[in-house]
């Protein structure tokens, strides 16, 4: 039988502005644990804390850069080490990009570089920095430079060259919601399938759900509800291949009858099920269902 892989320990650092951000939340999309400007000092004690308890050990990314004291750098290849020792495949990454590029990008966000001082400008700012993290950079195992690249082309290499992902697996997340009760606030999609039949005005299925076989086989039945299925998953397969290009974790669709009890619920159930069986990933949350608040 063959050992599973050993935990990673991806450490993100860097220039201010050169993306390391964006691949420290693209790995926590593919499932590391991480934490962000966490103090050199304290690497060794989480270490020695995840060696004490191995079913906590999973894939750690750091994010370790000028913010902390210049002094507690020099202590990074140290750590790096005792985390080999207990067993981690460890990995520094350096994000960089030119300096005039970080310039641009400081100038059009508006941000403060956590250099800048009152007596000095950006540019030696910048200059400091860069000087403070040349160590790094040059024991880095992969160096990174941003200057030409789109957020989606960083996004797609800390996918392929950091998690060694081909893909990530996009998750569909389905949600059922009735007008009455409000918009959900969390669906990049809204779709309104009050234009169905109503089951509620059906004595015998008033009481129960869009999950009941009673309740979907009526639906069912109905030729608008079959055309509004398929028009709903023509467009929702469409954003799926999109979002998936660009690298994005999850697209969440709201399906919304006028209490969600019957037919948005109906609906969520027959699109999961429908991309359940083309290998999609699918969660489904009924929300009116969830919090007794249907009826």
């Amino acid at each position: 039988m063959n050992s599973p892989p050993p935990p990673r320990l991806v450490i993100i650092s860097g220039l201010s502005g050169a993306g390391k951000s964006i691949a420290l939340h693209t790995l926590e999309d593919l499932g590391f644990y991480c934490i962000d400007n966490l103090p050199v000092r304290l690497l060794p004690h989480l270490g020695n804390s995840l060696q004490q308890n191995s079913e906590a050990a999973r894939d750690i990314a750091l994010g370790i850069d000028a913010r902390g004291p210049g002094a507690d750098l020099k202590l990074l290849p140290k750590a790096l080490q005792e985390w080999r020792a207990n067993g981690f495949d460890t990995r520094l990454v350096f994000v960089s990009a030119a300096r005039h590029v970080l310039t641009e990008r400081f100038v059009e966000t508006r941000r403060r570089h956590p250099l800048l001082e009152t007596k000095q400008g950006l540019e030696e700012a910048l200059r400091n920095e860069r000087e403070m993290l040349g160590q790094l950079a040059e024991q880095a195992d992969l160096c990174i430079d941003t200057s030409l690249m789109t957020l989606h082309e960083l996004q797609r290499l800390v996918r392929i060259q950091i998690a060694e992902r081909e893909s990530m697996e996009l998750e569909l997340v389905l949600i059922s919601f009735g007008y009455r009760h409000g918009l959900p606030g969390d669906a990049a999609f809204v779709f309104d399938v009050r234009s169905l039949p109503n089951p509620y005005w059906n004595k015998e299925l008033r009481s129960r759900t869009g999950r009941d076989p009673q309740v979907a086989e009526f639906l069912s039945r109905q030729p608008p509800t079959r055309l509004l299925l398929e028009h709903i998953r023509t467009l929702l397969q469409y954003w799926l291949e999109q979002s998936e290009h660009d690298n994005r974790p999850l697209l969440s669709a709201a399906l919304g009858c006028t209490g969600g009890q019957h037919r948005s619920v109906y609906m969520a159930e027959r699109l999961g099920e429908m991309f359940r069986a083309t290998g999609r990933r699918v969660s489904i949350r009924h929300r009116e269902l969830e919090r007794g608040a249907a009826s």
